[in-house]
C-alpha cells in the first residue's frame, strides 16, 4: 500500500481467504499507516475480490490479458490510468500482473498496493487509488517501488506460508523465507543479521524511516532512491546498500529501462 503524500507498499502474500497486511512508505518521515485486506474468489467471474479497510472502497476490477484489460467496458479514464502503470512497469513483470483493480480512498489514505494473487501465487494483483491517478510524480515513484516488490517477491524468490510445510531453506524474515541464494536473502544477511524488523530508523542506514520496517522494504525503498539517483552521500549504511545493488547485473539492466521512460 501507499500512502500520501509519498508512501509505498507493504506486502504480505494472501492466499485466499486469508487476511493479508499492508503497510507503507513515505518521501518524508511518514506516519506508517496499517490495513487489512482479504482476497477472495468470485464464484461466477475470473476476477478475485478484494476488500480493504473502511478507508478504502474497491472501484472496479480488471482482469488484465497481455498489456491490456480484458473486457468490452474498460472505461477510457480507467485505461489511460492503466497506460500509467504499463508505461513504468518492464513488459516481463507486467505479464505477471493478473488484476488491475481501482479503489477511492480517503483523502490520507491509499496511493497503490500490490500483492500475490490468491487464485494463482506466480501472479498479481495491482491497485491504484483513483484520486492519485493525476499525480504523475507519486505514481511514478509509487510503481517503481511496487516493481521493487514484484522482482524480490517472486514465488521463485520467497515463501510466505513456510512455517505450515516446513523449515525455511534460505533466510527467516519477518515477511516469510527468502529463500537460499536469492536477492532478498542476500539483502538480509548482508544487511539484517543483526537487526529487528521492524529496526530503529538510523538516517546513515536507510534510505527513509519506512526503509526500517522490514528487510523486504529496505530492499525496495533501497532500489527506489537508487533508481532515481538520490544523493545519499555521507549516508555510509546507505552508500553501502547502493554499492550492494550495483552488483546486480539484472537490476541494472531494469534500472536502464526505467530510467528510459522516466
Amino acid at each position: 500500500m501507499r500512502l500520501k503524500p509519498f508512501l509505498t507498499a507493504f506486502l504480505l502474500l494472501v492466499i485466499a481467504g486469508v487476511l493479508l497486511g499492508i503497510s507503507a512508505v513515505s518521501q518524508a518521515d511518514p506516519v506508517v499507516s496499517i490495513g487489512t485486506a482479504a482476497v477472495g474468489f468470485q464464484a461466477d467471474a475470473t476476477l478475485e475480490t478484494p476488500s480493504y479497510d473502511a478507508d478504502i472502497a474497491l472501484v472496479v476490477s480488471y482482469i488484465v490479458d497481455g498489456a491490456e484489460l480484458s473486457g468490452d467496458q474498460v472505461d477510457p479514464d480507467h485505461a489511460a490510468i492503466w497506460a500509467q502503470a504499463t508505461s513504468i512497469i518492464p513488459p516481463v513483470w507486467l505479464s505477471r500482473v493478473r488484476q488491475f483493480s481501482l479503489v477511492d480512498g480517503q483523502p490520507a489514505g491509499t496511493v497503490a498496493i500490490v500483492h500475490q494473487s490468491g487464485v494463482d501465487p506466480d501472479r498479481w494483483i495491482l491497485t491504484i487509488d483513483i484520486q492519485d491517478a493525476d499525480n504523475e510524480r507519486l505514481m511514478v515513484e509509487t510503481l517503481v517501488h511496487e516493481l521493487a516488490h514484484l522482482i524480490t517477491l517472486d514465488s521463485a524468490e520467497a515463501t510466505f506460508d513456510y512455517r505450515q510445510q516446513g523449515e525455511c531453506e534460505g533466510v527467516d524474515i519477518d515477511l516469510g523465507c527468502a529463500h537460499a541464494g536469492s536477492l532478498l536473502a542476500r539483502w538480509a544477511e548482508a544487511f539484517w543479521t543483526d537487526l529487528p524488523e521492524p529496526a530503529v530508523y538510523d538516517r546513515d542506514e536507510f534510505v527513509a524511516s519506512y526503509a526500517a520496517t522490514a528487510a523486504h522494504e529496505d530492499l525496495a525503498e533501497t532500489f527506489l532512491h537508487w533508481v532515481i539517483g538520490s544523493d545519499m552521500t555521507g549516508r555510509p549504511g546507505v552508500e553501502a546498500k547502493f554499492a550492494f545493488l550495483d552488483q546486480q547485473a539484472e537490476l541494472i539492466g531494469i534500472r536502464e529501462q526505467l530510467l528510459a521512460v522516466l
